[in-house]
């Protein structure tokens, strides 16, 4: 059985409240220099629910929760979250 992020995901405060957690994390050295483990996580889970919400065709049969198929998140919020990563610098360990 699959696993999906709540519905309240799916808001756009929700979503830039994501953004921010991640950039936040992602900016300060006590974070990057240990472990971005939960950062990273976060962002893996925001990537693979928009993702979803953008692949899924609204007639089509689905085993996806209603709240996935009519999320606003879209190829949007993909790409700020593909900018965000790609933008950050991973320091060798």
């Amino acid at each position: 059985m699959e696993s999906f992020l709540p519905a309240t995901f799916h808001s756009k405060n929700s979503f830039k409240n994501v953004i921010k957690i991640i950039t936040d994390a992602l900016e300060n050295p006590a974070v990057v220099e240990k472990t971005i483990d939960a950062p990273l996580l976060l962002f893996g889970l925001a990537y693979r629910e928009v993702s979803r919400s953008i692949e899924v065709e609204p007639d089509a049969p689905t085993s996806a929760p209603v709240h996935l198929v009519k999320s606003t998140l879209g190829v949007k919020e993909l790409e700020q979250l593909v900018t965000l990563i790609n933008g950050f610098k991973f320091k060798p360990s």
